[in-house]
């Protein structure tokens, strides 16, 4: 299978809440990484089981997923509450960018970095921020998109 196959499948498996085939993909030796919280997950097991025990994860949709100029549309939960993301890479790194939306309403965007070795995702760094009101004295700078 491809590294650009084995990332959609994670995504999609973690879309479906299907952790068995998420820790199909995986790692035996996977590292997570949330630096902004400081925390780290090593080995399949313990990543696996964080994601099993997500509070309420929501309904959500994933609006575009982007493999090699390749657009996927998928409709689905996603823990962590993924409604929008972009995922570009090749090789063995992929980037995925998007919104996270809690069933609170609280929103915050994201990063995460996923590394591919022996055909499995062997690392996976996400970070996180909440969106800010652009201050007024850049506006002249902005583009209009």
């Amino acid at each position: 299978m491809s590294h650009d196959d084995l990332v959609r499948r994670y995504i999609e498996a973690l879309q479906r809440h299907d952790y068995d085939g998420v820790a199909e993909l995986m790692h035996p030796e996977i590292t997570a990484r949330y630096p902004q919280s400081d925390e780290v997950f090593e080995g399949k097991e313990s990543y696996r089981a964080m994601l099993e025990a997500f509070p309420d994860p929501p309904e959500v949709e994933i609006d575009r997923s982007t493999f090699d100029d390749t657009v996927v549309h998928v409709a689905s939960p996603m823990p962590f509450g993924m409604p929008v993301i972009t995922v570009v890479g090749g090789g063995d790194t992929f980037l995925g960018e998007g919104t996270v939306r809690y069933r609170s309403g609280d929103v915050w965007r994201f990063v995460s970095i996923i590394k591919v070795a022996e055909g499995l995702v062997k690392e996976e760094t996400s970070y996180f921020a909440q969106p800010f009101e652009a201050p007024e004295w850049r506006a002249p700078f902005r583009s209009s998109e």
